[in-house]
């Protein structure tokens, strides 16, 4: 019986994290706010606020890529003890209909704060890499 204690302790975070990863779990619940979230993003038509657009777009993406890391660490865990590992298509779906809006709204925010510079300014006061990194 003593053995049975640090086998639990060692295996209850794993059973914890793959019960948060599942979709009835906590991260199934930030997963489907994370893909509402993804769906109000792409009807978003307020140009009125153009560096916060870019920065929402950053954010969900950075909660994808969160749950991204949490999806393959849990595979993991799954393959360590011989389980099936779970499928998580959702996560790179939502993350391929975000990134054309997030690279949108970032392009357009870049650009309207530094359009005067480049429209109106000298060429040679113009960083080449910062113009092509948009």
């Amino acid at each position: 019986m003593p053995f049975l204690l640090p086998w639990a302790t060692r295996c209850m975070p794993l059973l914890l994290n793959l019960h948060l990863l599942h979709p009835s779990g906590w991260s199934g619940l930030l997963l489907a706010q994370v893909a509402e979230g993804v769906d109000s993003y792409k009807q978003q038509v307020d140009a009125t606020d153009l560096a916060e657009n870019a920065h929402t777009g950053r954010q969900l993406q950075d909660r994808l890529a969160e749950l991204q890391e949490r999806s393959i660490s849990i595979n993991e865990e799954e393959g360590l003890f011989g389980w099936e590992r779970s499928d998580w298509p959702q996560i790179s779906e939502l993350t391929k209909e975000l990134d054309p809006y997030a690279s949108l709204w970032h392009v357009v925010s870049e650009f309207s704060l530094k359009s005067d510079d480049w429209l109106l300014g000298s060429l040679q006061g113009l960083n080449p890499e910062d113009v092509d990194d948009l």
